[in-house]
Order: C-alpha cells, then structure tokens, then sequence
C-alpha cells in the first residue's frame, strides 16, 4: 500500500526535526562529555576516588552512542 504524498512529506518534515535536535543533543552532549573527562582528570591529579564519575561517563558515552544511532537513521530516513 503507498503512502498518500502529504504524509510522507510530514515525515519527511518531521525526520529532518528529529535529525537537527538530535545534531543539537550531540554538541550539548559532546560538551558535558569533556566537562566529565577533564573532571576525572582533576580528581585523579588530586589523588580523589574517580569510580563515579568515571560510571558517569560511561553513562554519557552510551547515550551519545544511541544518539548517534538514532541520528543515522533519520538522516537514511531523509537520504530515500
């Protein structure tokens, strides 16, 4: 069954939303990520316990990665 024309023009419209808030996500993202490493870097030049905000990271780090994955679907989304 074929999509009528209006409907795929909306989720086109609404893929391209998608795919520039996720872009906007990652640059928020990538700045929180090096806010986190150099904090790591900090506590561990201090001799401070790094174990929780090294988990912090990682958790930062598998979210961007499932960002990233949703990003590069709607991009193939808008690239058909």
């Amino acid at each position: 069954m074929q999509m009528p024309r209006l409907r795929i023009a909306e989720d086109s419209e609404m893929a391209r939303r998608h795919a520039g808030e996720a872009e906007r996500h990652l640059a928020t993202g990538d700045d929180v990520i090096r806010r986190q490493r150099a904090s790591i870097k900090k506590r561990e030049a201090q001799g401070r316990d790094t174990a929780d905000a090294v988990a912090l990271l990682t958790t930062y780090l598998n979210s961007r990665s499932l960002l990233v994955r949703v990003r590069d679907r709607l991009r193939a989304v808008l690239e058909d």
